[in-house]
């Protein structure tokens, strides 16, 4: 049997997140422009330039400080300090980074994403770092990718985003579900961000078990009414027999998802093998939805009304 080829940086991308209304995305520039912190780990690779995206569209996000985040905010020289954009999170303790082989200096005397631990250098070694944040309260969603900051610092004359922006009010949103937490939010629930008693979570943005930056239904007991971000409208079924923390887009693939949501029947729409658009190739489940992770044994995805409680 053939395999699927396909042309570096052509394969379709899509980001795990879909506007279904209108809704509010603040401006904040007039401080200095919002843009996230230059030390987070690569979140993905745009391939067809090869820059690194730090935070995919569907992220939730705050800001540090320096008076709650002091090490974080600290750890960027005193000259280029500023309240950045980071993953949400709420619980007992504080989430390090997982740097991979992505974040690595490249060798050739300039340098890939700066580490946290040392500012002035690059990532050098694969791994987590010594430096944590503490709880970030949100403010939005990502409705755009956020490619790294420290381009401007590696190159004189680059910079991937002049500023980047999120979604604070008055829009529902369709979310692939990652979580197990995700996952078992249902249609009217209170949804928070995502609270942990895991004493040294890390944010490992590229792995399927990561939950800094997701959400949760509100448990009373647990949870802070500053973490809440929206209301559930809508849990849809995506497919079913996915393996665990197997991804819905490497299920279709290896044809081993099924009861696969046929969107209307977009699955008969012919397309190009490997490449994610919605058709044939996906079954018919949108490209956005895609990034969904197996939770005992089903694919979901979420509705949910931003900043509504």
């Amino acid at each position: 049997m053939s395999t699927v080829r396909i042309p570096r940086g052509y394969g379709r991308y899509q980001t795990p997140y879909n506007e279904i209304f209108e809704g509010q995305r603040p401006s904040l520039s007039d401080l200095g422009n919002l843009l996230p912190a230059p030390w987070l780990p690569t979140a993905a690779l745009d391939s067809m330039h090869d820059d690194n995206l730090v935070m995919q569209a569907g992220t939730w996000v705050g800001r540090i400080n320096a008076n709650d985040h002091p090490a974080s905010y600290e750890a960027v020289a005193a000259a280029s300090r500023r309240n950045f954009l980071v993953p949400a999170y709420q619980g007992t303790g504080e989430y390090s980074l997982t740097y991979g082989a992505q974040d690595l200096d490249n060798g050739d005397g300039t340098y890939a994403v700066p580490d946290i631990d040392a500012y002035s250098t690059a990532v050098a070694v694969a791994g987590t770092s010594t430096i944590t944040i503490p709880p970030v309260k949100p403010l939005g969603v990502l409705y755009q990718d956020a490619y790294g900051s420290y381009y401007a610092l590696r190159h004189k004359n680059y910079t991937r985003q002049h500023m980047v922006g999120f979604l604070a009010y008055g829009q529902v949103i369709m979310v692939p579900a990652m979580t197990a937490a995700e996952a078992a939010i249902e249609p009217g629930d209170t949804v928070c961000i995502a609270r942990t008693t895991d004493a040294s979570p890390t944010w490992r943005p590229q792995h399927a078990d990561n939950y800094v930056g997701h959400i949760q239904a509100w448990d009373t007991a647990t949870c802070s009414i500053e973490y809440v971000v929206g209301k559930c409208l809508e849990k849809i079924t995506l497919a079913t027999g996915g393996g665990a923390s197997q991804r819905l887009s490497a299920a279709i693939t290896a044809g081993t998802a099924t009861s696969v949501h046929n969107f209307g029947e977009t699955g008969r729409v012919q397309t190009v093998p490997g490449l994610g658009l919605q058709g044939s190739g996906t079954e018919g489940v949108p490209g956005s939805l895609l990034p969904a992770v197996a939770q005992a044994g089903s694919f979901y995805s979420l509705l949910i009304s931003v900043g509504v409680v």
